[in-house]
């Protein structure tokens, strides 16, 4: 027997399945992963950013498709902390 339990991580979908039968357990995602984050999360605000679009705009076109997508938060946090140091170094 097993169980399965799945959650978002943004515009990813991870699933943990344990067999306790044999004490295995499995994790999937439906994205690749850099470091802890998920790749399509990171391409989403760099999108977003290099666009110049509007984060709220986006999120409003998501929420009305009904899908998942990332957090003021964490578009922010990908801005100042991966987006941003990127573009400045290439400027200098």
């Amino acid at each position: 027997m097993s169980q399965v339990t799945k959650h978002a991580l943004g515009s990813c979908v991870a699933v943990t399945q344990f067999c306790t039968f044999c004490d295995r357990e499995n994790h999937w995602t439906s994205q690749p992963m850099i470091g802890d984050l998920p790749a399509g999360n990171i391409h989403l605000s760099a999108a977003i950013y290099f666009s110049e679009a509007s984060f709220a705009k986006v999120e409003e076109v998501l929420s009305t498709l009904n899908v998942q997508g990332i957090s003021s938060a964490t578009y922010y946090r990908h801005c100042d902390s991966l987006l941003q140091p990127t573009v400045l170094s290439f400027c200098q």
